[in-house]
């Protein structure tokens, strides 16, 4: 889905309810910012997971950043796990395998930042239903 957005003199904007958001097995993804908003360099995507909401193990051959706005967060690779409180950032270096879980009981929120831009598009394809319109939750 291509949002709607206006540009004036280099600043890009997206109205909240043109984002997209991608309903997964035990998460919610909206993607913010992406090159289809003519956005080259970063994508920005707002995370949420229920209680015991985790991802399946991934690698990217990009750095994926995150901040945790709410919540927990632990990402989880073969090696060991580094928990995320709510305030704290860090990253996924390039050829990371790891998964995100929500070890909270209660919901998370997280920014996933990806740089340089275009592996959102992972998002997209890890969705349960193709990107579907749902009532927003934020």
């Amino acid at each position: 889905m291509k949002s709607e957005t206006k540009t004036v003199d280099g600043v890009v904007h997206r109205a909240q309810s043109e984002t997209e958001t991608l309903v997964g097995a035990s998460r919610l993804t909206k993607i913010l910012v992406d090159q289809n908003m003519g956005v080259n360099g970063a994508s920005v995507s707002l995370v949420t997971m229920p209680p015991g909401g985790e991802t399946e193990k991934h690698k990217k051959t990009v750095t994926e950043v995150y901040y945790v706005i709410e919540g927990c967060m632990t990402i989880e690779t073969d090696h060991g796990s580094v928990t995320f409180k709510k305030g704290e950032a860090g990253a996924s270096l390039p050829g990371t395998l790891h998964s995100h879980h929500n070890t909270g009981d209660s919901w998370n929120q997280f920014l996933v930042i990806i740089t340089p831009n275009g592996r959102e598009q992972d998002f997209r394809k890890r969705t349960v239903l193709e990107s579907i319109k749902v009532a927003d939750p934020y």
